[in-house]
């Protein structure tokens, strides 16, 4: 019996073996379908279509060609120029499905960038309110879109810009949060890009979006000084560089408010001392706005000790 068992052991093994053997062979080597003749006429008849611009009839003509064919180039070049038809109709949702679908099934394709270029196009067209009938648009497919096109092609000729460009849509659109998070994300992947003064100075911006005044948390504050009191070292040949010591004035004057609302605190809690440590502090580190003037009224308001 210990015998017959290890005979069906041994059987079974070589079977399986067997099977896998057969299963890589097959992925080595794929069958290849032949071009499809009639295939053929028809995409040629449908670029003659596309040619001036006859796009519903050249996709008609696509899509039959389509089926007539399993061979991979024929079906790359159809499937492509479905996509560019769809497109060119302002079939925006189509074509994007479309091209999405077309990455799948040819990641090897050399039309890449044009697909990553037409999907971006659509992407942001979704996401800047494009409508399809009355009131409904595509916002989040637009998103979407963008997103994932940048996760999967991080380093395409066009991945770097409109990264950019989706986190400003953000700083537009008072979208603090996401455009930060945006920015976070394309300093990490993008560490020598040209595009990151530009960035930084709009990570500024995000920051004061977030800074509610003098009666809630200073930390947005706090992170907008950090950045801009940096910039000039890292990009001395800024052309921002003016911009920033603008937002540089601003930042202080609102620093400058804080303290002096604390030293006020003080003079409401008599304790002079306390309020007189502010007052100096603003008079030192902000002499140049108009909190550090006031400052020294007060200062000379105070009994001394």
């Amino acid at each position: 019996m210990k015998k017959i068992l290890i005979l069906v052991l041994i059987l079974a093994g070589t079977w399986l073996a067997g099977c896998a053997a057969a299963s890589q062979e097959t992925l080595i080597e794929p069958r290849e379908y032949p071009l499809s003749p009639e295939a053929e006429l028809k995409y040629r008849a449908a670029e003659e279509k596309i040619a001036v611009a006859d796009y519903k009839p050249a996709l008609k003509l696509l899509s039959s060609a389509l089926k007539d064919t399993f061979n991979h180039e024929q079906r790359e070049k159809i499937s492509f120029q479905s996509a560019e038809c769809l497109y060119q109709l302002k079939k925006y949702t189509k074509a994007n499905d479309t091209y999405r679908q077309f990455l799948i099934d040819f990641p090897a394709t050399e039309r890449l960038s044009t697909v990553i270029e037409r999907q971006l196009d659509i992407g942001f067209k979704f996401l800047g309110g494009y409508k399809t009938g009355l009131i409904f648009t595509h916002y989040t497919a637009g998103y979407l879109t963008i997103r994932e096109l940048l996760k999967n092609y991080p380093y395409t000729g066009q991945s770097e810009q409109a990264h950019s460009k989706l986190a400003y849509h953000f700083v537009k659109n008072e979208q603090y949060d996401e455009a930060l998070t945006e920015y976070e994300n394309f300093a990490t992947t993008y560490p020598q890009s040209k595009l990151l003064p530009e960035n930084e100075y709009y990570r500024v911006k995000c920051f004061l979006g977030l800074y509610l005044g003098t009666d809630y948390d200073y930390t947005p504050l706090n992170e907008a000084k950090k950045i801009s009191s940096k910039f000039r070292l890292k990009y001395p040949d800024s052309p921002l560089n003016g911009e920033i010591d603008n937002l540089n004035k601003e930042i202080n004057a609102m620093l400058a408010e804080r303290d002096y609302k604390v030293a006020l605190f003080y003079i409401k809690m008599k304790k002079p001392d306390s309020a007189r440590v502010y007052f100096e502090k603003i008079i030192s580190q902000y002499p140049d706005t108009a909190w550090a003037a006031e400052s020294g009224k007060a200062l000379a308001r105070i009994s001394p000790n």
